[in-house]
């Protein structure tokens, strides 16, 4: 089943599939200099086993955080659902920390979805980024 275009980001990016090695090492895994579909994966996983211990915030909602790049942020946040009171929504969010503001998310209907969006916001945020960088 594809995956809906939800976030601005599934709409400008080439880079899917290539090495992201420009995302450095300020993804909290630092040992690592590239983030590959492996990693991104695990991340996820990893975000969403834990989303559900974190306590709600004043909204009811929860987050995680599944990689830093530079001031930016990809999380994991489990939004409380009008449709399904016991449930979340799941939605990747681009986080800046410097203004403090979001800036781009996509809702993802499963784990699958979301590994998809994460990956592309962390390119999205390598590219904002660098962008930053140069000035």
């Amino acid at each position: 089943m594809p995956v809906q275009k939800r976030c601005s980001a599934w709409n400008r990016s080439p880079a899917m599939g290539k090495d992201s090695s420009y995302l450095g090492n300020d993804l909290g895994l630092a040992q690592y200099r590239t983030m590959d579909a492996k990693m991104i994966a695990a991340r996820v996983t990893e975000s969403y086993a834990s989303l559900f211990l974190r306590p709600n915030g004043d909204d009811g909602s929860r987050n995680t955080l599944i990689a830093m790049v530079g001031a930016f942020e990809v999380r994991l946040v489990g939004v409380p659902s009008v449709n399904a009171p016991a449930g979340l929504s799941l939605w990747v969010e681009l986080y800046c920390r410097d203004l403090p503001l979001g800036v781009d998310s996509c809702k993802c209907n499963n784990l699958d979805e979301a590994i998809e969006a994460a990956t592309l916001l962390a390119i999205q945020a390598g590219e904002l980024n660098n962008e930053a960088a140069r000035g």
